[in-house]
């Protein structure tokens, strides 16, 4: 029975090992596996181990093991650390879908039957994966979805999205629900930013924020068509999820409704868009939002065909097909 032999909180502290022959951690390691070695042997305070998942004849330290295992090389190690970092109530709003989840799960079944069928032998030396949109150019085919209240997650929040897309050479778009004003996120240097976008039962205040994007240099309007009520996310109910009090929504000003307040068994959020959102939003805002912006519309939420086309019959400039990563419906 091979043990893992320390409560230490630090892995400086640990001193020794035990493991059998090829015993596997992967409920502990994230699938790493380790066997004994010969010359399993304390050096000073350390210990070494061999880590299969990297060499099978290299050794390393405790040190290095655990430095090799908190790599992030994918979306699920981003996740994993994620989990370990936020806390519940950012965690469960960032995580969470509508209901029992059941689209979040088809979501990701889907995207995993997506197959890719290559072609050989076609000189790929040199590539371009650079595409036009709108009147702009971008280095990929690849853009980044509004996230709201990323200050939940790091200080920098939607600064930090902002630099690393204008790094990319990908546009933004940038949440209404925000926890850095869109004036301040359109300074980054070189992003194409464009606004996402709710019509509120104040259109005033709609159009004050619609101008405030336009003023500020964002490139494009995306109105967010699918959630006229929001979904009901039992995570965030149970948590009563809120804003802490350091931190505000800045591009609802306006609506004198920068604070996210929860209570017990209500998400903050769900009481926000009861009070603020327009239900009644048709297709003549489309072309509304078109007329009072200047700027290109995008109708994001898209799930029907012959809602595309009326999509096109009512000025949009293009749509994102999406159901709100399975947080509606």
């Amino acid at each position: 029975n091979g043990t893992w032999s320390s409560a230490a909180k630090n892995t400086n502290e640990i001193t020794r090992v035990f493991m059998p022959q090829n015993y596997d951690f992967s409920m502990f390691f994230g699938k790493f596996s380790f066997r004994h070695h010969p010359t399993f042997l304390p050096k000073g305070n350390k210990t070494l181990v061999m880590c299969e998942k990297c060499s099978p004849s290299i050794n390393f330290s405790i040190n290095k093991l655990f430095s090799c295992m908190s790599l992030l090389l994918n979306l699920q190690d981003y996740e994993r650390e994620a989990a370990s970092k936020l806390d519940a109530n950012a965690l469960e709003y960032y995580v969470g879908g509508a209901d029992d989840e059941i689209t979040i799960a088809r979501n990701r079944e889907a995207f995993s039957e997506i197959s890719l069928l290559p072609r050989v032998l076609r000189g790929v030396s040199k590539r371009d994966l650079s595409a036009s949109l709108l009147t702009e150019s971008f280095a990929m085919p690849i853009g980044i979805a509004p996230t709201a209240m990323q200050r939940l997650a790091h200080d920098d929040g939607e600064l930090a999205t902002a630099r690393a897309a204008a790094s990319m050479g990908v546009p933004m778009i940038l949440s209404t629900t925000s926890t850095v004003a869109v004036e301040e996120v359109a300074c980054v240097p070189g992003l194409s930013l464009w606004f996402q976008v709710y019509v509120y039962k104040d259109r005033l205040a709609t159009k004050e924020l619609a101008q405030r994007a336009v003023k500020a240099g964002c490139k494009a309007l995306v109105l967010t068509v699918d959630a006229p009520y929001l979904g009901k996310r039992e995570r965030e109910a149970r948590m009563g999820f809120h804003l802490p009090p350091n931190l505000r929504l800045p591009n609802y000003e306006r609506l004198g409704s920068t604070h996210v307040a929860g209570s017990e068994g209500e998400s903050g959020l769900a009481r926000h868009f009861i009070q603020n959102i327009d239900p009644a939003l048709t297709w003549d805002d489309v072309t509304w939002l078109k007329e009072i912006s200047g700027l290109p519309v995008i109708v994001k939420g898209i799930l029907r065909a012959d809602d595309a086309l009326l999509a096109k019959q009512y000025g949009a400039d293009g749509i994102i097909v999406s159901n709100h990563g399975g947080r509606q419906l």
